[in-house]
């Protein structure tokens, strides 16, 4: 299974990379939203784990882009941002395939969102 990082701070993106391995995921990482958004034509993950304060384009956008297409309209979503306000603007957003979190993430809150949305 691969989950796609999208976070722009490389400590944290290392702690979600560690802590989605340990349950299986091989992970991919991006720091910056453009370059995100090129991934997505080539990439298929199984999650996506997005910051939404991101370089270049927002994680609100690849947010809106990754629900507009088909092919990942069932892959689950774990939003995490360090912003309340922002938090609080997407939740009305948000179904059972998406789960948000407050920085900082947790890795075993991470652990368990992942398991939950992936069943793993």
């Amino acid at each position: 299974m691969l989950a796609f990082i999208v976070e722009d701070n490389a400590a944290l993106a290392l702690v979600y990379t560690e802590a989605l391995n340990h349950i299986g995921f091989e992970t991919e990482i991006v720091a910056d939203g453009r370059e995100a958004l090129t991934r997505l034509n080539t990439l298929s993950p199984d999650l996506f784990l997005l910051d939404m304060n991101l370089p270049h384009v927002s994680g609100h956008f690849l947010l809106q882009q990754i629900r507009s297409e088909v092919r990942f309209a069932t892959t689950p979503i774990i939003i995490a941002t360090a912003n309340t306000v922002v938090a609080e603007a997407l939740r009305p957003e948000l179904d059972e395939r998406c789960e948000l979190f407050i920085k900082p993430l947790r890795p075993t809150d991470l652990i368990a969102a992942a398991r939950r949305l992936c069943g793993v």
